[in-house]
């Protein structure tokens, strides 16, 4: 009997940084670093990809972001998707190397917790304006309040 669950196994639910075998060279590769999510949205880790440098500039190189692996052999480029990335630039998207690439992940996620502790304090001062000025939706305010406390509920400091 044919069985699917080995022919085609889930991923692994540990948490991981899972990272394209390839070594850091600048000169032909650039890296990029996010988070790495299963198909419920779960997070299982953080996953480093390269991409091959199509041409250099004095100040930085053109990447394919679309390109994928046969075997050994980089895919064909389209001139049309290349993207441009810088040498030192801080908002580079790829990074020359796979540790400059994750320190690019941690300070992305530093500026996604700046903006969301933003808009947790406009949601929770908008919710207290909606409970003064609409009293008869109070309702929904402390619904949206109690959404976000509930989430919030687990998280350990």
């Amino acid at each position: 009997m044919l069985d699917l669950n080995e022919m085609f196994p889930l991923p692994s639910n540990e948490l991981a940084i899972r990272r394209d075998d390839m070594p850091d060279d600048p000169v032909s590769l650039r890296w990029r670093a996010w988070w790495d999510r299963s198909y419920d949205r779960t997070v299982r880790g953080i996953e480093a990809k390269c991409y091959p440098v199509v041409r250099t500039t004095p100040k930085g190189a053109w990447i394919d972001p679309h390109a994928y692996r046969n075997g050994d052999e980089w895919s064909q480029p389209y001139k049309e998707l290349l993207r441009w990335v810088s040498n030192d630039g801080g908002q580079a998207w790829a990074k020359p190397t796979q540790a400059d690439a994750l320190n690019s992940l941690v300070e992305r996620y530093r500026r996604w917790a700046s903006r969301i502790g933003g808009d947790i304090d406009y949601f929770v001062q908008a919710s207290e304006a909606l409970k003064v000025l609409m009293p008869d939706r109070e309702w929904i305010a402390k619904y949206g309040l109690g959404e976000i406390a509930g989430r919030l509920e687990g998280i350990k400091r």
